[in-house]
C-alpha cells in the first residue's frame, strides 16, 4: 500500500476510536437521590406507557448558582410500576443513565432503588 493510503486508514481508525470513546463516556450510569417536583404517566407514540419525572437540579454558570428543571423518563415496566408507588416531593434513589436531548441534559431511569 502507498503511504498516503496508510495515513488515510490510520486517520480514519483514530476518528472511529474517538467517536466510540465519546459515545461510551456519554452513556454513563449513576445512582441519584431525587425529590421529584412532578411524576406523570403517559402513552408514548406507540401507545405504550412511560413515566416522566421532573426534578430540580442546581447548576453553576460563571460563578452564579441557579436551579433548573430536568426531565427524567422511564420506559421499562419495572421502573414504571415502582414509580407508581412514589409521589411528588418524596425522596428516593434511582439508577439513571445520563443523556442529552436537543442540547439539554436528561436522564433515563433504569431502576428505582427501594
Amino acid at each position: 500500500m502507498k503511504i498516503r493510503t496508510q495515513m488515510t486508514l490510520l486517520v480514519c481508525a483514530l476518528y472511529v476510536l474517538t467517536l466510540a470513546v465519546a459515545f461510551a463516556a456519554e452513556a454513563s450510569e449513576k445512582i441519584m437521590e431525587i425529590t421529584p417536583k412532578a411524576i406523570s404517566f403517559q402513552p408514548d407514540k406507540n401507545g405504550k406507557e412511560y413515566a416522566r419525572v421532573i426534578i430540580s437540579e442546581e447548576k453553576v454558570l460563571s460563578g452564579y448558582k441557579y436551579k433548573t428543571s430536568v426531565t427524567m423518563t422511564a420506559f421499562n415496566s419495572e421502573a414504571i410500576s415502582q414509580l407508581k408507588n412514589k409521589t411528588a416531593g418524596e425522596t428516593f434513589k434511582t439508577i439513571v443513565q445520563e443523556r442529552s436531548y436537543r442540547g439539554n441534559k436528561t436522564y433515563l431511569i433504569l431502576a428505582v432503588i427501594e
